[in-house]
């Protein structure tokens, strides 16, 4: 990692380099008083600060941004927005110059993730007020969910950030782009980001979960980088949520339209084994939990199936058929399509 003064490339770097540096500017800008007194003026005078400071980054405003920098280093930090406030803010509004140089200047951000900064002395989460509400990889997450949030991630990617930074729950940048941009996917993927990734609930896939969008195009996206078919359970998170058109191109890929998915069960506890859960013409009849806009019909998906090969003595976890299923759930329309197959059990 480059020692901060030669931190940034942009045509603001300079600028940010020569304020990183001098010893009066905005270095100190966030953690120079302690808590309780505010030097420089009244009460209003430091919400006046505040809400220059969030708009400036928000509208990237670096002249006054910096001027309003220098007039923090007298403030009580407790009075005014937080370094990650303030990148939160410039990353969803895609100001990436303003994050460049917030990294570059504050004190806060010069360790290994400036996107994480540190709290300035005498600040506590508990301290934080409401309105400037700061939480776990908020700065990006907010930049994630801004509507082109590829320049922000370049200035991320500048400081150090890997392609499959760890979100925790949120488990990755690119698991959150799958569902929103296809653009800032592609950019995470030329960028080094594992397509077979997977979420929380572990058969549920990077590929599943391309499965379930309106079009098939961030499934070949996935696949052009790299994704693999096998063991995706792809094809079920299509039927489940009546995509034809990316189970059509799942099985254009090679996907076994007869395949039985499974799901972990647990025997005795922290004892897991997989158990069966049934195949795609199950989950077509089933659905899935997500709120999805509806594209085919579950009698659609299921004639889709079937005139595909699709297999109808298939059991499921409870020992069901896929007729039997649709039977329990009284989904008559689906009945009458395997009626049309001379399919009765």
């Amino acid at each position: 990692m480059p020692e901060p003064e030669t931190w940034g490339d942009s045509k603001y770097g300079e600028l940010c380099r020569v304020r990183a540096v001098a010893p009066s500017q905005s270095q100190k800008c966030l953690t120079a008083t302690q808590p309780g007194s505010c030097l420089t003026s009244s009460a209003a005078s430091c919400n006046e600060l505040a809400e220059g400071l969030v708009h400036s980054c928000a509208t990237r405003q670096l002249d006054q941004l910096y001027s309003l920098l220098d007039q923090a280093q007298n403030t009580d930090p407790t009075t005014i927005p937080t370094p990650q406030y303030l990148l939160q803010e410039a990353a969803k509004n895609g100001q990436a110059e303003v994050v460049r140089c917030l990294f570059d200047s504050l004190p806060e951000c010069r360790h290994l993730k400036p996107w994480t900064p540190r709290l300035p002395e005498g600040v506590s989460w508990n301290s934080v007020p409401r309105k400037w509400r700061i939480y776990e990889d908020g700065v990006i997450i907010d930049a994630i969910e801004e509507k082109d949030p590829i320049k922000v991630f370049e200035v991320f990617f500048d400081y150090g950030m890997s392609a499959n930074y760890n979100l925790d729950r949120a488990i990755s940048p690119l698991a959150r782009a799958i569902g929103r941009k296809i653009d800032f996917a592609h950019f995470l993927l030329r960028k080094g980001a594992d397509p077979n990734g997977r979420y929380i609930f572990e058969k549920d896939t990077f590929l599943g979960a391309a499965a379930i969008q309106p079009t098939p195009n961030m499934l070949n996206l996935l696949v052009q980088f790299g994704a693999r078919l096998q063991g995706s359970q792809a094809l079920r998170q299509a039927a489940q949520y009546r995509r034809i058109c990316n189970a059509r191109r799942l099985l254009e890929l090679g996907a076994d339209v007869n395949e039985v998915f499974t799901r972990p069960d647990y025997d005795r506890p922290y004892v897991e084994r997989d158990a069966i859960w049934g195949c795609a013409l199950h989950f077509a009849i089933k659905g899935g939990e997500l709120n999805v806009p509806v594209q085919d019909s579950p009698a659609e998906m299921v004639q889709f199936l079937l005139d595909h090969g699709a297999q109808t003595d298939i059991l499921d976890g409870a020992g069901k058929t896929p007729l039997q299923v649709a039977q329990v759930t009284r989904q008559r329309d689906v009945i009458q399509v395997f009626r049309k197959h001379s399919i009765e059990n």
